[in-house]
């Protein structure tokens, strides 16, 4: 997933819309990325790096999207992945958005990471989440884009 994401940051197409329903498995076991109804150039429609737009699914935007923000179009892509791995691993979202309102994602930004973890690992055996898993998923879901892990 995140190679594809790659090829397709390096080939100047952020995705802007990256959840479980626009990853797909093709007849061999391939994975295929979908619906790139909402992509858009890296350098930005008017070439400053920048996107301005506020779309993509709830969920899976990345704060400065939420914000109403300019935003990097990689780095809300990462923000995205970070969600879908937390889905992909966990059988249930880290947060229900990246916005002040969201107690989950509020003790994440603000780096209370133990509120966090705890709140999520209720029902789950002692180590459920690597401390590997929990590095990695909160450098994707930084709140600052510039400080967020990329590809």
């Amino acid at each position: 997933m995140v190679s594809a994401i790659n090829a397709c940051h390096e080939n100047g197409v952020t995705h802007r819309d990256l959840k479980l329903e626009n990853i797909m498995l093709d007849e061999n076991w391939e994975l295929k990325i979908i619906d790139f109804g909402l992509a858009a150039p890296t350098e930005g429609r008017d070439g400053s790096g920048f996107l301005k737009t506020t779309l993509g699914t709830y969920g899976y935007m990345a704060p400065e999207q939420h914000l109403g923000r300019k935003y990097q179009g990689e780095q809300v892509d990462v923000f995205a992945l970070g969600v879908i791995l937390f889905v992909m691993f966990s059988m249930h979202p880290p947060f229900n958005a990246a916005t002040p309102q969201d107690q989950f994602y509020v003790a994440l930004a603000s780096k209370n990471f133990d509120a966090f973890w705890k709140k999520h690992s209720t029902n789950k055996k002692i180590d459920f989440y690597t401390s590997e898993f929990k590095d990695l998923f909160q450098k994707m879901t930084e709140l600052d884009p510039d400080k967020r892990i990329n590809i």
